[in-house]
């Protein structure tokens, strides 16, 4: 195990170019935040779900692409997104997906 510092139930998302760390807990007072670490499990960035989920945001994650983590709605349709290439930047935000 790693210490992270983090206090409470976490899913560990493992994907080829990070990891990603979510709070099982559902409710108003649970952590809503993706912390995304690098393959060394160093701290890379922190996003913040910004949307109303009636789930723990652990089961937001639905799908993964090169270049993004499809995130779900309410509903369990891909709706939201987080792009890879703003990890990092101190710019990595969720934001909303457009079916082409």
């Amino acid at each position: 195990m790693v210490e992270t510092g983090l206090e409470g139930d976490y899913l560990l998302h493992s994907f080829p170019d990070c990891m990603v760390l979510s709070s099982r807990e559902a409710g108003d007072t649970a952590d809503r935040s993706f912390y995304f670490y690098n393959w060394n499990f160093e701290l890379v960035d922190t996003v913040e779900l910004t949307y109303d989920l009636n789930r723990a945001v652990s089961m937001a994650i639905i799908a993964e692409t090169a270049e993004r983590l499809i995130l779900q709605d309410s509903s369990n349709r891909p709706a939201y997104y987080i792009e890879k290439s703003e990890l990092g930047t101190g710019n990595a935000k969720v934001h909303t997906f457009v079916m082409p």
